[in-house]
């Protein structure tokens, strides 16, 4: 089953198949709530049923490569990753679901959970506190989305994490994993990842495990009887909880500690 439908129905429709005694392909976000991700994935689990979470980002080439460098020590032990997303339209006019903050959720679901999907992918680590700002900067009077925001937490191993978000601004995509052995940087160039300065070419095929599509690691992981190697729904549920604490944290002005 593939549920591909508006954000605030994920979780109803994904619980709804599991129960079905279907193996369930859900895309990003996987819910609005860490209430409705847990019963998803607790559903899963009693059903023994795959649960996939649509983080597409993990099949890209060029980071899977750096996932590859950062598990071989390339950069030695982490202290900072940075990333900034930041381009403009957010999918949808004021008539759009994407454009009500109740149904959508927002830039941190939206976007932001791709982004911080593969900072804790290549981390292998989870958060533990966070500080955020999120605003709307939208003047449209019926889009009450929130398409703005910055955020530092500090992972439990103790890496600084940091990741500005936007919908309103051209300013491009970039990534920078700093460690005690040099940094590791990507920009625009999408065939490349440069260490330290110096540029390293993305190889075709990067040795990592499960399939080098999303689409693949579902199916072959139903047809083989096996556990999912990338994005399997328990290992998602790290990463909304650090979204759902973001969200709070711009809502109280605190930093806030990640169920």
């Amino acid at each position: 089953m593939i549920v591909a439908a508006p954000n605030f129905l994920h979780a109803e429709y994904t619980l709804a198949a599991l129960d079905a005694g279907l193996h369930v392909f859900v895309e990003k976000p996987m819910a609005l709530t860490l209430e409705d991700v847990d019963a998803m994935v607790a559903s899963a689990k009693a059903a023994n049923r795959l649960l996939m979470s649509g983080q597409s980002q993990r099949f890209s080439p060029q980071l899977r490569y750096v996932k590859h460098l950062v598990d071989q020590g390339k950069v030695g032990t982490i202290r900072h990753v940075v990333h900034r997303r930041m381009g403009t339209g957010r999918g949808g006019d004021e008539n759009s679901w994407f454009s009500r903050q109740a149904q959508s959720g927002g830039i941190l679901p939206g976007i932001g959970v791709h982004s911080l999907d593969v900072l804790l992918w290549w981390l292998n680590d989870t958060a533990k506190t966070v500080f955020a700002v999120v605003q709307n900067r939208e003047k449209h009077p019926a889009i009450d989305i929130e398409d703005e925001t910055s955020l530092v937490a500090v992972m439990r191993g103790g890496t600084i994490l940091n990741a500005a978000l936007s919908f309103n601004y051209k300013a491009g995509t970039e990534w920078i994993v700093a460690g005690d052995d040099g940094v590791l940087h990507v920009g625009a160039q999408r065939d490349a990842v440069t260490f330290s300065g110096e540029s390293l070419a993305v190889p075709s095929e990067v040795p990592l495990e499960g399939e080098t599509s999303i689409q693949r690691e579902f199916f072959t992981a139903i047809r083989d009887a096996r556990p999912l190697a990338q994005a399997a729904g328990h290992e998602i549920r790290d990463v909304m909880a650090l979204i759902f604490a973001a969200q709070e944290s711009g809502r109280t002005g605190l930093a806030v500690e990640v169920q």
